[in-house]
């Protein structure tokens, strides 16, 4: 969870209709279709993805190779 989910979070816990929360549509295999749609704000940033693609692993599985 990052300081920006805090605050993403807290405005839209408030409510208000004049801001829109847009989220991109993931497939079950994680794979993105580049589609948007309005939804409540995640927790995650999905950031080991990247780290998946970057590395080729699970951050936990190159912590335990070291």
């Amino acid at each position: 969870m990052t300081h920006l989910y805090d605050l993403a979070e807290s405005i839209y816990a408030r409510g208000d209709r004049r801001v829109l929360f847009l989220r991109a549509a993931r497939e079950p295999d994680g794979n993105r279709t580049h589609r948007l749609f309005e939804a409540a704000p995640l927790p995650t940033s999905y950031g080991e993805d990247l780290y998946r693609q970057t590395f080729g692993a699970r951050p936990e599985a190159t912590l335990r190779s070291a």
